[in-house]
């Protein structure tokens, strides 16, 4: 919802900001409880270790009380383990991370300060500066590396070139550019391709081989088809919707120039945009021939 001039509703900002502020709690509530779980299990692990090379040495009195404890710290990892299969970490990672896609096409300063005051653009430029090299972290590129080998993206048919070594190429020409005023054909058209070259090869694969024309629907069958179960329909359609976007501007880019600011932040956004959604795909289901899953609607 916006107003007459084009500005946000404050209901909408306000809404908004109660969800980032609890996205925000619930994080740091989870990774509180993940390093108390992480230090348990370890110190557990750590004492029975150290515990087995005197088993054996047992008084047999003290026998009967030792198997007891054990037995139900046993049930109590069994209950634990249980419960945290149902979590899965990979798809928590491509959810959170599809927000920092949307956040990364939105938060620039080409479109952000031109809405700030005078009297808060130094603020506001420290702020984008903080948000930036958070992103940059997350547009982390050996995980994506390691995603992409996980899908098979390492790989292509004999003189053709492979999703991953695209990818290589997208941020080797970043990090030691060879025509400085030309970063689009050295840089963000490999990264382009990449991406392409990722969901042709993607599709390729599905065990149903529904009607996909355009880019929207190409993301949204392979996400019905491959993504994880616990990745929600709506997760796979900002996928689609962000792609879409992302291709238009990895394409128009090659028509003006660009600073190295502005190619940092494209080749940060499609790395994030890859990173979401190579990591919300189950490479079970993804390398798996035999399996006929029906899409999911």
């Amino acid at each position: 919802m916006s107003n007459k001039n084009n500005k946000p509703e404050p209901d909408s900002i306000n809404y908004l900001f109660h969800l980032v502020q609890s996205a925000e709690e619930k994080g740091e509530q989870l990774s509180r409880e993940g390093k108390k779980l992480d230090e348990t299990g370890q110190n557990f692990a750590d004492f029975a270790r150290s515990v087995k090379p005197l088993l054996q040495y047992t008084p047999p009195g003290n026998l009967e009380s030792i198997i007891n404890d054990f037995e139900v710290a046993n049930k109590s990892f069994d209950f634990a383990l249980a419960h945290l299969s149902a979590i899965n970490p990979v798809a928590i990672d491509s959810t959170s991370g599809t927000a920092t896609v949307s956040v990364s096409g939105v938060f620039t300063p080409a479109n952000i300060l031109p809405w700030v005051p005078t009297s808060e653009q130094h603020t506001a430029e420290k702020a984008l500066v903080r948000l930036w090299n958070v992103l940059n972290v997350a547009a982390d590129e050996d995980d994506v590396v390691a995603l992409m080998k996980s899908l098979g993206l390492n790989r292509a048919p004999k003189g053709q070139k492979n999703p991953l070594s695209q990818f290589v190429t997208a941020h080797q020409a970043f990090k030691t550019p060879v025509t400085p005023d030309n970063p689009i054909s050295t840089s963000l058209l490999p990264m382009r391709e990449s991406i392409r070259l990722t969901i042709g090869h993607i599709l390729k694969k599905r065990p149903y081989q529904e009607e996909a024309k355009t880019e929207i629907a190409k993301v949204t069958s392979i996400g019905r088809q491959f993504a994880y179960d616990t990745i929600s329909p709506d997760t796979i359609d900002s996928w689609a919707q962000q792609w879409n976007e992302l291709l238009k501007q990895l394409s128009a880019a090659k028509e003006k120039d660009n600073t190295r600011e502005e190619w940092q932040d494209r080749l940060t956004q499609a790395t994030l945009w890859l990173k979401a959604f190579l990591s919300g795909l189950d490479p079970n289901k993804v390398n798996r021939k035999t399996h006929r899953p029906k899409p999911r609607h």
